[in-house]
C-alpha cells in the first residue's frame, strides 16, 4: 500500500462551515459504515449504485462551484478549471504525481501515492474508495466539459502501483 507520511501529519483547518460541509470525496469512516450496511441491506448492486450515484450528485455540484462561470471551449481551457481543484493544497500534499506526456490535446499522470487511497485501503474499504472517490473523476471530466475525457487504466485503490490518468480533448466526431 501506497503511504503519503508529509500528508498524514500535516495540520488542516477548517472554518465550522467547511468542517461541515467538506469536499465531496473526503475519506470517512462514515461513508464506509453507510456503504457496508447499505450493503448488507440491499446487497452489493444496488448499495453501489446508490453510493455511486450520491458521489456524482456532490462531486458534480462541487465542480460547478469550481467552474463558475469560465467558459471551457478547449483542452487548455479544461486544464486551468481542473488545475484550480487540484492547486487546492488539501490536494497537492495529498498526492505524489508525475506528469508523463503533455500535448496540446493531452495530459498523461501518474500517481505514485495516494492519501485517498491509503484511507479508504486502511478502512479496507478500497471498494467503497473507488466509488466514492476514484470513479469520480470522470464526473469532474463531463461536469468540467462533455469534450473533456479521461481514460485510466490503473488505480491504487484497486492495489495497483499506481494510478495512469489520461486526459484529452476529443473534439466532435461530425465536425
Amino acid at each position: 500500500m501506497s503511504s503519503v507520511p508529509d500528508a498524514w501529519n500535516k495540520q488542516v483547518e477548517y472554518t465550522w462551515r467547511e468542517f461541515f460541509n467538506p469536499p465531496a470525496s473526503i475519506p470517512h469512516i462514515g461513508i464506509v459504515k453507510l456503504g457496508r450496511k447499505l450493503e448488507e441491506k440491499y446487497g452489493r448492486e444496488k448499495a453501489f449504485k446508490i453510493l455511486d450515484e450520491v458521489s456524482a450528485d456532490l462531486t458534480e455540484e462541487s465542480i460547478v462551484q469550481l467552474v463558475g462561470d469560465r467558459q471551457v471551449e478547449s483542452f487548455k481551457d479544461a486544464l486551468e478549471a481542473f488545475s484550480n481543484m487540484v492547486a487546492l493544497p488539501e490536494f497537492k500534499i495529498a498526492h505524489e504525481t508525475e506528469v508523463v506526456e503533455l500535448t496540446e490535446s493531452k495530459r498523461v499522470v501518474n500517481v505514485k501515492k495516494c492519501i485517498w487511497s491509503d484511507a479508504f485501503r486502511g478502512m479496507d474499504a478500497g471498494d467503497i474508495g473507488f466509488i466514492w472517490a476514484c470513479k469520480q473523476d470522470y464526473v469532474l471530466a463531463s461536469t468540467i466539459s462533455p469534450k473533456f475525457k479521461l481514460h485510466r487504466t490503473k488505480t491504487l485503490m484497486q492495489g495497483h502501483d499506481c494510478c495512469i490518468f489520461s486526459w484529452y480533448w476529443e473534439e466532435d466526431k461530425d465536425a
